[in-house]
């Protein structure tokens, strides 16, 4: 009846309606009148002071005036209705906050845990059970620190934790490890709030816990970069200093070796004085092997790569080995039948082999096997996720294993460090392992370690595999082959800006034969080369030099006399030499220092091509 004009808005003030149908208008009676009601009379039901409905009464049977008495039941009636009504809805919405409050506890990915004052567990989530393996049964009524792993420093600290949740009423990012079942731990961080905190006691707690292992595995994993990091920068470091004393070391140790030589030579065999002559060589040669093994780890010497069989190098270099090893341990070579051919410098492929020999020597003092192998292998995108390393391609495997005493973790995270050695002072320079890196690496190839106390160790080497290579494979020379020196009646004009060097450079040609112009520098070369183009045999070049260096003397050089041959000779490292277009262009090259004897093969033999 809320449509008939006057009546809802009546009752939406409180007051009833009441009153014979005939005392009604026309639009009223119409309504009532068919359906033989007399009088009528209807009170609001009002919930929370707002018109919700209404209850009535009518009288099909007479008209009545509605006593007050009647309207007051109908009043109080319709009040308690409202109440019921109210009390529902109050019920319903309680049921609903419920509902959504029970999907949110259980739905989280945090896990949460309520406790009573004492710490006993009275309810967990479902995401808790996830963490500890434990189902809501089985949590329930245990005590919470039964969950984490426990020792004495943490159960101070719990101590000290119930002291600040009762004096503060929470807790912020506490970390501790919860216990898995069958598993193991299970690093989480957690917020703690008090439940009532009353004088200093609480009726309970809620725990809030967070499942971090993510975050601890990309912190080890920025720990670990970052020790990466710190590696490289060292490595930079080392380079840098290998790179910047390169050349004036290069120069003095081929003074020191060529002056040496030249002593020797004077000297009878017989002489005392030999002995020395030969500790002061020795001595030399180790020190520019010293100056090598720090330019191949800081990937800055000079490499010569060219077509070459793995299969060859290991052939060739396999009698040293049996020398390096000695009598009491067995090596074994096991070769691939397939083809092995990288692009590499064999010599420096050699070095590595006889690094990892004289390594496995000394891994083995009683005796034990070397084991050689090669293999052909693929590099696929499951490898690289694995091993953390490589580019999808063929690589051949280079894999040199020993059965000695093998290394410790970490010992193996330090063994390509430079200067890292397990050897006794004296024994190592701890640049063997970390030069082989540097070799590796300047071929374009990987290097890895793996080893066990006791069970011996193994070095796996990746080098790429060089499909159908244009040309046959370069077949490395044969070690400790017997020089062959011989000298020559041809001028040389030599270009040296040191001037001891010049002065044994010059002295050790002479002394073979050839008639030597020299120079301190490109430009007086060059002078020197106008006056003498139509006697000069060969150009032993420096590199780099003041006024005009090298290779700029040698193109004016060539001007006068295109055919004229050269040879460049430097200290520098291979970064350097190679912003000269050197090795680009397939100019002769040798490195420094120099023996007088390779350097005279090496004159001859530019000569004679």
């Amino acid at each position: 009846y809320t449509h008939f004009s006057g009546w809802h808005e009546t009752m939406a003030h409180g007051a009833p309606v009441k009153g014979l149908t005939r005392e009604f208008p026309d639009s009223i009676r119409t309504i009532l009148e068919p359906k033989n009601i007399l009088s009528i009379l209807l009170v609001p039901i009002i919930i929370a002071d707002t018109f919700w409905g209404f209850i009535g009464f009518d009288d099909c049977k007479k008209e009545r005036p509605w006593p007050d008495s009647e309207i007051s039941i109908l009043l109080t009636l319709a009040g308690s209705i409202g109440s019921a009504i109210q009390r529902h809805q109050a019920e319903q919405e309680l049921i609903s906050t419920r509902d959504f409050l029970e999907n949110i506890f259980n739905t989280t990915s945090d896990g949460i845990i309520v406790t009573d004052a004492r710490g006993y567990i009275t309810r967990v989530n479902l995401s808790i059970t996830s963490m500890t393996g434990s189902a809501v049964a089985d949590l329930t009524g245990r005590h919470v620190v039964e969950l984490f792993q426990t020792d004495e420093k943490i159960m101070q600290y719990g101590q000290q934790a119930m002291h600040d949740l009762r004096t503060q009423g929470f807790l912020k990012n506490v970390e501790l490890a919860i216990v898995k079942k069958d598993t193991g731990l299970v690093p989480v961080e957690m917020n703690i709030t008090a439940l009532d905190v009353r004088d200093g006691s609480i009726t309970g707690a809620v725990a809030v816990i967070r499942d971090i292992t993510d975050r601890k595995q990309a912190e080890q994993e920025k720990a670990r970069l970052q020790v990466q990091l710190y590696q490289s920068q060292k490595m930079e470091a080392v380079g840098h200093l290998a790179g910047g004393i390169a050349h004036d070391f290069n120069n003095i140790l081929t003074a020191i070796m060529g002056y040496g030589s030249l002593l020797q030579a004077k000297l009878k065999e017989d002489d005392p004085l030999q002995n020395h002559v030969n500790q002061i060589l020795t001595s030399a040669e180790r020190a520019a092997a010293l100056v090598r093994s720090l330019l191949a780890y800081s990937r800055k010497q000079i490499i010569n790569p060219q077509p070459v069989k793995i299969n060859a190098i290991v052939i060739n270099v396999e009698n040293m080995l049996h020398r390096i090893i000695g009598e009491d341990i067995n090596l074994q070579t096991v070769l691939s039948d397939k083809d092995t051919t990288v692009v590499a410098d064999a010599g420096q492929i050699e070095q590595i082999l006889i690094n990892l020999a004289a390594n496995a020597r000394d891994a083995m003092p009683a005796g034990g096997c070397l084991t050689i192998a090669t293999d052909v292998t693929e590099m696929d995108e499951g490898f690289i996720r694995a091993h953390g390393y490589g580019k999808s391609s063929l690589y051949i495997l280079l894999t040199v294993s020993d059965s000695g005493s093998g290394m410790d973790e970490k010992t193996q995270q330090q063994i390509f460090e430079p200067f890292f050695t397990t050897k006794e002072v004296g024994k190592g320079t701890g640049l063997g392992l970390s030069t082989a890196q540097g070799i590796v690496k300047q071929h374009n190839g990987f290097i890895n370690c793996y080893s066990e106390l006791g069970r011996g160790t193994a070095f796996t080497i990746y080098l790429p595999l060089v499909k159908n290579p244009s040309g046959p494979a370069v077949q490395p020379s044969t070690i400790a082959r017997p020089p062959v020196l011989a000298g020559g009646s041809e001028t040389i004009l030599l270009a040296e800006d040191d001037d001891d060097l010049r002065k044994l450079i010059r002295r050790v040609l002479e002394d073979f034969g050839y008639t030597v112009l020299a120079a301190a520098d490109g430009d007086e070369a060059v002078g020197l080369f106008r006056e003498h183009h139509d006697t000069i045999n060969l150009l032993l070049l420096d590199v780099i030099m003041p006024n005009k260096n090298g290779r700029e003397a040698y193109a004016e050089m060539r001007k006068i006399e295109p055919a004229v041959k050269a040879l460049f000779t430097s200290g520098y490292t291979a970064d350097i030499v190679h912003k000269q277009g050197l090795l680009e262009k397939g100019l002769e090259f040798i490195l420094k220092p120099v023996s007088p004897t390779e350097l005279l093969k090496k004159v001859r033999a530019v000569l004679d091509k």
